[in-house]
Formats: structure tokens, C-alpha cells, sequence
């Protein structure tokens, strides 16, 4: 269909941008969307789908869409949006059979994570891959217990072995201290990420001839390896003259350790010097320039003749330069020439290659076991997909359609990939080979979206990579095979938000850490637009606020800072003075302090009386942080704050609530509990999505708490339990229980 099916420009009254309405009618090309976070890359994806099922000039019928989401979960809001966006259509168009027909072919439309759709083709073709057809697909529980029985063999096997000294001396040098069991990690790992490629066998070959490295060899057959340390390197040294340079600067400031500045200079030559060698890529020149660099020594500066603070600070500054550039001396690696890793490069061989040979063995091993037991993981359907879609007679590293994929190929109109980020390159194989390139079946119709910079899953061997070459490759121009479209506009947050998140990671995200310049590119930019609140309304554009919880000393109490131990309780912020939330100067506003404990931090009167509320106490960080959150919250409900609802009447201000509000943590499972309860202690309903196991969950905790009671009425922590459960129904408090106790 060619683009002019729809109009080059958004239609009057849409909600749609210009990038957006690109990515929507946009065909006949690949497509990468690169959308940030916010940018309605999910209300793109599904108008881009029900425009090409309406479209009057060629619709399309939606079972010859593939659409790929990163879990069931998406796929079925996927699913469910689609519905909506069809029965809104079919609204305006009751008379409209086609949109009756994709509502009735919706169910059985291919939306669906790509291990789902791997499925169904390993189904439909289990005869070509020799499966039994009742085969089992088994969780990651029942693999890993698989696995390790089967690893188990493997290694008895090996240390039985009639000449097992190569496998022991791979023990010995890779098993760790106690047995085998950093070896055993090491062989699942090599097995995995294998069996993440193509061609997994040709990946384990490189591997072993990596280490197959001539006599004599130059520095090209070490580019690999030296490149990631010559830049880590030079990155460190960066950092060092960075500081340097601070240093040379206070020193000669008026009122600074004037004596000081010759030694910095030197030192600062010299680091430049060192940083030139690892930027150029001299392997060498930086191994002897670490080895024969000396630090001077700073000349004595004679008492009262400067600022003590200025020559505490350039003497600070130093040290840190210098930790940095004596880690990089301690380093090894760094600090020998290339010939001597050449040597131990040629002497790991024939361990890599005992290594390699045992993860063959396994996979061998653990494939006859799945065979038997009629089962298959995961990765096996990936890899059985890709099977079934390669030409058996392609070379490794050609990706040729088998004649599945080139059914596959005419069958969809079109490819539509959600998540792309995460994809991995057996999936990214998958995709190509079941979308056309613009060959003989017809024109590329491959769409991808993903945000590179919101990859989390490299864990689970997932390879942003793939999304970043097509990104560098792909041109933003219309008219060729390929093309980027970018979407950066945010319709998530305020221009506050906006700015702070981009101040924030233009300082740490670069091409030597994320693989990604947070340039003006990759920037978010703010899109959403709200309306002026009501005269004297708190509403509208607030700061980014930084909160610096201060450590005091716990005045002889153990414990005094830190998760384990706590510190007191200090002042309320708002309370004395200090900012109340959202009173700050602009974006970035810090401050410090730390919540009260107690009635205080519970919100007034009414939030605890006990003893212990009134007593400031003792709290752990993150209790903390929990009264400080519950003091944002109460003042912000008191002092009348307004928040825009779009669902509510159309669009309009309304009082702040508290469902309004989230706390993130970056683990749920250990801290979730305590911040609830600080909460609820304030007054304030709260849930948590804790994510803990079936055995901690509270109604399970407390039937638990019953069966240890029946077993032994003489446990008092569970009989408490038992007697403040709801279905006890004696509505006791803790002061009953205490009485109770001591009678």
C-alpha cells in the first residue's frame, strides 16, 4: 500500500504529531521507532494497525498481522486496545462488514509474545523436527532442576574419564575455591549465551579460536581484547586529569597553596600523557608509561600562608587522581606488554577448548534428556522456530528462508515488533526470516518500536545492540528500503520532570556506559500540555525536589547510621522553616533534614499515641525515608494541592488524592512492608506490590500461624497472630494482647 493512502500530514483535529502520524502511515520500508519513554509508542502501534484494517484503498484482514509484545501481558492489552479502537470505529460505521469481521477474526489474530508465536509453528510442524506432537513445554523451576541433574552426570562422567587430566585442570583453574560450582556456572553460561546466537555451534568454534593465536602474533590479533581496556583506560585517565585540573585551579586561586602548582602541573602532564597513549591505543607505550610513573612531591606550604580549606581541598583532589591512577597500575593486565598476554592467551587454549567440550557434551546430554521426558524449554521453541524457518543448506551467518518462512512471508502483511530493545539475536533471526526484505515476496514490511535507553534485560541476554545498528544505519529520510523515525516528545510529564530527567542523564549516560550519547537526539522533550490552574490554585509547574537525609550521631546508641542500625529522628521538614514540598527555588531544589518520628511524622493527633510514638527513637534509612515520604503526602493533602485529571468532566483541576501518589523502591521484597507500615501508622491507605512468594503472602502467613498454634498452643507469636486475625473476630488490640500477656 503505498503511503499516499493516507494524507502526509495529521488529520485537523487528531491528537497525533508529525513524528507520530509518520510512524502511523508510513509503508513499504523497515521501520525503527525509536519512541522515549511517554512518547504513546503503544496508542501509535494499535492506530497504525486499525488504519491499515480500515484503510479504503487496501484494508487488511488483522489475521494477516504478526504482532510481536515482550509479554503476555501486553499482548493482551494489545489485544484489548485493538477491540476498543474497532468497536469506536464500528460505532461510526455500524453498517461496515469488514470491521465486523475483524472484530470476529480478532481472537484468533497472531498477538502474542514471540515464544507463543514459536509455539504454534513448532506445532504445526513438530513432524519436520521429529517431536512428538504431546511434547510438554516445562517452566524454569522444573529446567533448572533438568539442568542440574543433568550437569551432574556430565561432570561424573568427565572426573571418571580414562584420561581426565585436561578436565581437572580446567577444575583447578576455574572451580573456585570450594569444588566445581563456579565451573559449573561457567559452562551453563557459555550454554546459554550460545544458544542466544544463530548458529550456536560456529559461536562455541570462534570462541576455542580465539585463543589459537600464531607465534609472532601483532597487535591486530589482540584488537578485541585491548580495545574495551585501552578505552576503559583512557576514560579513567580522563577522570584523574579532571581532577588535576581542579586541583591546579584552587592552588592557584587567591588565597590558595600557590607552592603546590609546579608539583600539580607535572602531575597533570604526566597523566595527559598516559591518557594520550590509551586514546591512540598504544598498548605498550601506556603499559611502560604506567610502569615508570612517579608522583611529585607537593612543596611545603608554611603555616597561615593560605586558606586551609582551599589546601584541603586541592590535597583531596590529588588523592583522588591518584587512587585512580595507581588502580590502573596495580592493574595487571594494563601494566604488560602485549607479548607476554600473547603467551598467556596461547596457554588458556587448551583449558577454552576443554571448556567448550564440556559445554557440548552437556548440551548433548541435556537435549536426549528433554527428548525422553517428551519436553522442551523455552529456548528450545526459539531455536526448533528458527530451525524450521533457516534453510538447512544456508551457510553459518546467512539468513536464507526455508519454505516455511517464505509461507510465512506472503501470509503477513505485516510485522509489527513491540519492545524492540529487548529482542535477542536468535528473535531478531526469527523476525527476519518471517518478514520481507523488499526481495521477490514484495516489499519490506518489518515495524519495529523500542526506546534503546529502556533495555533492562541484557541479564537475560537480550542485545540492545541490534536496536543501535539499526538506529546508527537506518535514515531518518523517506524513500529508501529503511528508515528511523523518532519519537521524543513525552506525554507523561510536566517540562519540570522533563528537564530534571534530562540534566540527570546527560551526566552519566555516554558511549563508553550505555553504549548511547544522551545528546539532543536522545533527549526527551516535553509534549503534554495542561492548562493554567484557578487563580490561587497550588497547582501547575513545581521543582524537582533532592532531599538529603542527614546521619547524626546516635548519641552512644549502637546503630548509629546505616540500614541496620538507624539514626534518630530529626526535625520535620516545613515544620521549622525549612521547604515544605513544592516550595523550592526551581528544577533540582535539594534539601535536607529528616522526618520526625512518632505523632509527628503520623500525621497529627490522631496517627498514634503510644508511648513510643512519642519518643523519637531509632529508624533504619529506609524508615526514614518512609516518614519523610508520609510528611510530603500529609502536607500536600492539607495544603490544598491540585492535580490535573483528564477523565474527569472532560479535563479539569480536582484536589490532590491520595491514589495520586507512588513511592518507587528499587527492591520491593525486603523494604515494601516497612514503608507500608510507616504509611498506615500516618494515616495514609497504601498497597504494595511487593512480589514476595506464595509462603509470604499474609493470609497464608496466618493460617501458618494457626497450624503451629494447633500443634503447640504455647507459641506466643503465632497464638498473637491468631488472636488478631480477622477471623477470629475479637477485634483485640496491641494493648489487649499485652494485657493478656501478663496476666
Amino acid at each position: 500500500m503505498p503511503p499516499e493512502s493516507l494524507p502526509p500530514t495529521p488529520p485537523p483535529g487528531s491528537p497525533w504529531t508529525a513524528d507520530q502520524w509518520e510512524a502511523i502511515r508510513a509503508r513499504d520500508q523497515q521501520l525503527l521507532v525509536a519512541a522515549a519513554a511517554g512518547a504513546g509508542k503503544t496508542a501509535t502501534l494499535v492506530e497504525r494497525i486499525i488504519r491499515r484494517l480500515i484503510d479504503p484503498a487496501a484494508p487488511v484482514e488483522i489475521d494477516r498481522l504478526l504482532v510481536v509484545t515482550f509479554t503476555e501481558a501486553a499482548a493482551a492489552e494489545m489485544r484489548g486496545r485493538i477491540a476498543a479502537a474497532l468497536q469506536r470505529s464500528l460505532a461510526q460505521d455500524p453498517a461496515n462488514s469488514h470491521l465486523r469481521r475483524q472484530l470476529a477474526l480478532l481472537e484468533r489474530a497472531t498477538i502474542s509474545t514471540l515464544h507463543s508465536f514459536c509455539l504454534g509453528l513448532v506445532r504445526q510442524h513438530f513432524h519436520q523436527l521429529n517431536l512428538d506432537p504431546t511434547f510438554e513445554v516445562i517452566g524454569e523451576h522444573e529446567a533448572h532442576m533438568l539442568r542440574e541433574e543433568v550437569l551432574d552426570q556430565v561432570f561424573e562422567e568427565a572426573y571418571g574419564a580414562d584420561d581426565p587430566g585436561p578436565f581437572l585442570a580446567l577444575v583447578d583453574r576455574y572451580g573456585g575455591l570450594l569444588g566445581d560450582e563456579a565451573l559449573r556456572a561457567l559452562v551453563l553460561d557459555l550454554y546459554d549465551f550460545a544458544r542466544s546466537t544463530p548458529w550456536p555451534e560456529a559461536w562455541l568454534e570462534r570462541t576455542v579460536t580465539r585463543f589459537d593465536l600464531p607465534e609472532g602474533a601483532g597487535p591486530e590479533a589482540f584488537r578485541e581484547w585491548t580495545d574495551v581496556l585501552l578505552q576503559d583506560a583512557a576514560l579513567r585517565l580522563e577522570e584523574a586529569a579532571a581532577r588535576l585540573e581542579a586541583a591546579l585551579a584552587a592552588a592557584r586561586r587567591p588565597g590558595g597553596p600557590a607552592a603546590y602548582a609546579e608539583t600539580l602541573a607535572e602531575d597533570l602532564a604526566g597523566v595527559r600523557a598516559l591518557r594520550d597513549q590509551a586514546a591512540a591505543g598504544n598498548w605498550d607505550g601506556l603499559a611502560a608509561g604506567l610502569t615508570a610513573f612517579t608522583w611529585g612531591r607537593l612543596r611545603p606550604v608554611r603555616s597561615g600562608s593560605c586558606d586551609p580549606d582551599l589546601q584541603e581541598e586541592v590535597k583531596r583532589l590529588r588523592e583522588e587522581a591518584q587512587k585512580v591512577v595507581r588502580a590502573l597500575q596495580a592493574d595487571a593486565a594494563l601494566s604488560r606488554p602485549l607479548q607476554e598476554h600473547a603467551e598467556e592467551l596461547r596457554a588458556l587454549g587448551p583449558h577454552v577448548r576443554t571448556l567448550v567440550d564440556l559445554v557440548r557434551r552437556f548440551d548433548a546430554a541435556y537435549t536426549a534428556a528433554k527428548l525422553e521426558a517428551g519436553q522442551v524449554d523455552f529456548a528450545d521453541l526459539e531455536r526448533f522456530a528458527l530451525r524450521l524457518l533457516l534453510d538447512p543448506e544456508a551457510p553459518p551467518g546467512e539468513l536464507r528462508p526455508s519454505p516455511v518462512a517464505r509461507e510465512l512471508r506472503r501470509r503477513f502483511a505485516e510485522v509489527l515488533v513491540d519492545e524492540y530493545q529487548d529482542i535477542n539475536p536468535v528473535q531478531d533471526a526469527i523476525l527476519t526470516l518471517v518478514s520481507r526484505d523488499g526481495g521477490e515476496e514484495g516489499p519490506p514490511n518489518l515495524f519495529m518500536v523500542g526506546d534503546v535507553k529502556q533495555s533492562i534485560y541484557r541479564f537475560r541476554l537480550a542485545e540492545p545492540r541490534l536496536f543501535l545498528g539499526k538506529y546508527r544505519t537506518f535514515p531518518p529520510e523517506p524513500g529508501g528500503p529503511a528508515r528511523r523515525i523518532d519519537l521524543r516528545a513525552n506525554f507523561r510529564s510536566r517540562p519540570a520532570v522533563v528537564d530534571a530527567v534530562n540534566f540527570l542523564f546527560r551526566q552519566v549516560m555516554n558511549p563508553g556506559v550505555g553504549e548511547l550519547a544522551y545528546d539532543r537526539a536522545a533527549e526527551l522533550v516535553a509534549g503534554a500540555q495542561y492548562p493554567e490552574p484557578p487563580p490561587g490554585a497550588r497547582a501547575g509547574e513545581a521543582p524537582v525536589e533532592v532531599w538529603l537525609l542527614e546521619r547524626p550521631p546516635a548519641q552512644g546508641q549502637p546503630g548509629a547510621a546505616g540500614e541496620a542500625g538507624g539514626a534518630p529522628a530529626g526535625g520535620v521538614p516545613g515544620a521549622d522553616g525549612s521547604p515544605a514540598p513544592g516550595d523550592g527555588g526551581g528544577p533540582g531544589t535539594a534539601g535536607t533534614g529528616a522526618p520526625a518520628g512518632g505523632a509527628e511524622a503520623g500525621g497529627g493527633d490522631e496517627a498514634g499515641s503510644g508511648e513510643a510514638e512519642d519518643d523519637p527513637g531509632y529508624l533504619t534509612d529506609i524508615e526514614r525515608e518512609a516518614h519523610l515520604a508520609a510528611q510530603w503526602l500529609l502536607q500536600a493533602r492539607r495544603g490544598g494541592l491540585m492535580v490535573w485529571d483528564k477523565n474527569l468532566d472532560g479535563g479539569r483541576y480536582r484536589p490532590f488524592a491520595w491514589r495520586d501518589a507512588v513511592i518507587l523502591l528499587r527492591s520491593t521484597r525486603t523494604v515494601a512492608q516497612k514503608v507500608l507500615e510507616v504509611l498506615q501508622a500516618a494515616g495514609i491507605p497504601a498497597h504494595a506490590d511487593a512480589g514476595t512468594g506464595y509462603f509470604e503472602a499474609l493470609e497464608i502467613q496466618t493460617i501458618l500461624s494457626l497450624l503451629r498454634v494447633i500443634d503447640n498452643p504455647r507459641q506466643d507469636i503465632p497464638l498473637a497472630a491468631v488472636l488478631r486475625a480477622p477471623f477470629a473476630g475479637l477485634g483485640l488490640s496491641p494493648e489487649d494482647l499485652a494485657r493478656i500477656r501478663l496476666c
